[in-house]
């Protein structure tokens, strides 16, 4: 009766949460792949061991130096090629690809998770813009066109295909054949920066148009440069998980797949830096890192690399490491996983 009086029949009682989320957001998934040299490392212990054999070293650089061990190749790459030997780049091209499947179960009509592909090395670059797996896209065409760092040779384009696609076939097609550009260093403060430049922010996910985002990287984690090896070892160590700060800063989530950097013990480079001790790296004075504070000086830069990558991630459920090829495939649907279920997506 009171109500009547006050002119209103009825109060809706619905009680609505202030922390209320969107339940199902918009969400970029960018997907950034270490194109660097070391990703080139033969894919199996038997076809490493062939390569050893064979040609004296198990990584398929693109440097030309003349023929290459007794064979015909003028390049490790050309050589690995030619023999069908599987490489490390070749197994994370394959998991980027698998990982299209959870992304769709996820996303079944293609209208709320964008995906794009991105590199690291010398420095970051744009692969393909983030887009749903089923819109069609220009699949190439034309210069495809990146600037970085004039000491590292300034603006490089190159020509690309025609024709109509999908995302999903674009990103397949591209991440197959990242392998045949690939960087010759690992330079991940570079990388990092420019990276965050051309991602911007993330959004709280409400609308297309201020979506959320996860960046999925897929690393060995090792700064390196081949000159280094005989000219400044003490370079050569983990990235700096700080350099990661920047990117979190704007509210984008880190997944991290340590695709692990493999002891190459019979290698005298290997043992002047990954194999070397943390100590003799002169993280904090080269690159401005600081170990945890369990860890000790004498452990090889190489082991610290899970410790640094892990502290990259947005949390320690959103790190894995892995291997062998299964274990590479199975980590990156489980990062995926992890993350679409988490309730981080809702608050």
């Amino acid at each position: 009766m009171f109500l009547q009086v006050m002119g209103m029949r009825s109060i809706d009682m619905t009680v609505r949460s202030g922390s209320q989320g969107v339940s199902k957001p918009y969400l970029d998934i960018l997907i950034v792949v270490d194109n660097s040299a070391s990703m080139l490392l033969a894919a199996t212990p038997a076809d490493r061991d062939r390569m050893q054999q064979e040609i004296g070293c198990v990584f398929a650089c693109h440097t030309h130096e003349g023929p290459v061990g007794t064979t015909s190749y003028a390049t490790n790459y050309d050589y690995a090629r030619g023999r069908g030997i599987r490489l490390r780049s070749d197994v994370v091209a394959d998991a980027v690809r698998t990982s299209m499947d959870e992304i769709k179960k996820a996303d079944p009509n293609g209208e709320r998770i964008r995906v794009g592909l991105y590199t690291i090395g010398d420095y970051a670059k744009k692969i393909v813009d983030p887009d749903y797996l089923s819109a069609e896209v220009q699949g190439k065409g034309g210069l495809l066109c990146s600037s970085h760092h004039p000491l590292l040779g300034g603006t490089k384009c190159k020509k690309t295909d025609q024709g109509k696609t999908t995302q999903e076939v674009l990103l397949n097609e591209k991440v197959a054949r990242l392998s045949e550009d690939s960087d010759e260093t690992s330079i991940f403060d570079l990388s990092l920066e420019t990276l965050t430049k051309m991602i911007g922010r993330a959004g709280s996910g409400a609308t297309p148009s201020e979506p959320k985002k996860l960046i999925m990287m897929l690393t060995d984690g090792l700064i390196s440069k081949r000159e280094w090896v005989w000219e400044s070892p003490n370079k050569i160590a983990p990235t700096n998980p700080k350099w990661c700060d920047q990117i979190k800063d704007r509210g984008i989530d880190i997944a991290a797949l340590y695709t692990e950097y493999l002891p190459v013990p019979w290698d005298w480079g290997y043992n002047a830096g990954p194999g070397a001790s943390m100590g003799s790296a002169g993280w904090n004075s080269t690159w401005g890192g600081h170990m945890r504070g369990s860890a000790s000086p004498s452990m090889t830069r190489r082991d610290y690399i899970p410790l640094a990558l892990e502290d990259c991630a947005s949390s320690p459920k959103y790190f894995l490491s892995a291997n062998s090829e299964s274990e590479i495939h199975n980590g990156m649907k489980r990062l995926l996983n992890a993350y679409l279920s988490s309730p981080r997506l809702t608050h």
